[in-house]
């Protein structure tokens, strides 16, 4: 199974919601993916 990691970015334009790829993140390894997710949400890349 092929699985596709893309970090993706949503905007508004012209009343519109749209969407743009902004890297293709399928060539990392799961936890460097895991790590971006948690400090993209969390806003921090040091643990409390």
């Amino acid at each position: 199974m092929y699985q596709s990691r893309l970090l993706r970015r949503s905007f508004r334009e012209d009343g519109k919601v749209d969407n743009e790829t902004v890297g293709n993140l399928s060539h990392l390894p799961d936890h460097v993916v895991d790590l971006m997710r948690l400090a993209l949400q969390d806003g921090s890349f040091v643990p409390a």
